[in-house]
């Protein structure tokens, strides 16, 4: 029979008697200090089975055989030791609740032992086995926006238990520049313009922070959707380019740029 198997695995032990010359014989099973487990499942004359299931424990089931011949000899077998393993236990954590079309994102086989050993890890995203993502930590993207889910499984060599869970995330669209306004279209030196953006998409419930630019340079300190500030020109004509880009915390969600220039 198996050395080590699976909590909630059934399992069978065979014995085989040799130099059997009185029969009829009974065959009894025994687990532990001298546990009857009743008469075992003749396979032949000289062949008996014991199919079992036990729960895990720290330390081993140890089982004899005892055959009671015809003439009233009784003889044990030696110990043969079952260890019953728990399954691995343990719970996917991710970098991010809400991630943003292609953002990476971050899963973590968290596991209640962190000393347990012969594990080995294969994930799925989709349904779909992903080559290669076989250890306990999986980065990847989605890119497309929705609920999409991974799956680790987590398997001990040594007991053969396999356990399977799974976790949705949710995948937004990146946010969108869907306007970028100037207050005038030109103005002279020293009138102060309005510039405002809004965005549509993105992560639910996540703060939008803009970066703004000024004919490429960025403005620093400035994170609202609209700011106002003074025109200055050094020459008879001179054209303001601003250009704002719209980020949320989650990852991924960046948008494309967008400008809008007055004169």
């Amino acid at each position: 029979g198996d050395g080590v198997v699976c909590d909630g695995a059934d399992f069978d032990m065979t014995a085989n008697i040799t130099g059997l010359y009185y029969e009829p014989v009974t065959v009894t099973w025994y687990e532990g200090e001298m546990i009857s487990l009743g008469a075992a499942t003749a396979l032949s004359a000289t062949s008996y089975l014991l199919e079992d299931n036990q729960p895990a424990r720290s330390y081993p089931y140890v089982y004899t055989v005892e055959v009671t011949t015809g003439n009233g000899c009784v003889v044990r077998s030696n110990e043969h030791r079952v260890w019953v393993m728990a399954e691995p236990e343990f719970n996917i954590l991710a970098s991010d609740d809400t991630v943003c079309v292609d953002g990476n994102i971050t899963f973590n086989v968290s596991l209640n032992d962190p000393n347990e050993s012969n594990l080995i890890y294969q994930w799925k995203k989709d349904g779909v086995t992903q080559p290669g993502a076989t250890a306990s930590v999986y980065v990847t993207s989605f890119n497309a926006a929705g609920t999409h889910s991974v799956e680790a499984i987590v398997l001990n060599t040594a007991s053969e238990c396999e356990v399977t869970k799974s976790m949705d995330v949710e995948i937004m669209d990146v946010p969108e520049i869907s306007s970028l306004t100037i207050s005038a279209d030109t103005a002279c030196s020293g009138y102060e313009v309005l510039v405002q953006a809004a965005t549509t998409g993105g992560a639910i419930n996540d703060t939008v922070f803009y970066t703004w630019y000024r004919n490429g340079v960025e403005l620093t300190g400035i994170t609202a959707d609209h700011f106002t500030e003074v025109l200055t020109a050094t020459t008879d004509t001179i054209h303001y380019v601003y250009t704002v880009v719209a980020t949320q915390p989650s990852a991924g969600c960046v948008s494309v740029a967008k400008s809008d220039t007055i004169i």
